[in-house]
């Protein structure tokens, strides 16, 4: 069995995990918001599974519009300073 992403770690929640969550609820596919945000619909699933250790921070900001995410919290959860 595979290991499950830790989409909360105490309650800060993953970059990908928060991403995930944010998608999930507005019930946007990954392609739709992948299309929307000029990214790849790979590279999304890619960082919703935590397989992107630093994703730019034009990527995130893309990805905050379409979400409706804070891009600051976005920032946060890259690891970048705010």
């Amino acid at each position: 069995m595979a290991e499950a992403d830790q989409t909360t770690t105490g309650t800060t929640p993953s970059l990908g995990g928060r991403l995930r969550q944010a998608r999930e609820l507005r019930q946007q596919s990954l392609s739709y918001v992948a299309k929307e945000a000029d990214i790849s619909t790979a590279y999304l699933q890619k960082l919703e599974v935590g397989d992107v250790r630093a994703p730019s921070p034009n990527v995130l900001y893309s990805l905050s519009q379409v979400l409706d995410i804070d891009y600051a919290e976005l920032m946060r959860l890259a690891n970048y300073m705010v």
